[in-house]
């Protein structure tokens, strides 16, 4: 099973199927790494800040010390 096929997402059931879980369980997960990728943005974003703000005084903007970050 592809998980993209054609740029669409499979449907929870085969997903689960395919990963051998209940779709319950399935959408738990997917829950709890939504959760994680949420939680390790924000603590990136809380390093990336402080350090870019050290070359502030650089011709660099702000915005783009940070999004190079």
């Amino acid at each position: 099973m592809k998980l993209r096929t054609g740029g669409v997402a499979p449907h929870l059931t085969a997903w689960a199927k395919e990963t051998g879980m209940k779709v319950l369980e399935l959408q738990i997960c997917l829950r709890q790494a939504n959760k994680a990728r949420i939680r390790m943005l924000l603590a990136n974003i809380r390093l990336v800040i402080p350090m870019s703000r050290r070359y502030q005084h650089t011709p660099v903007d702000l915005e783009d010390l940070i999004q190079e970050a």
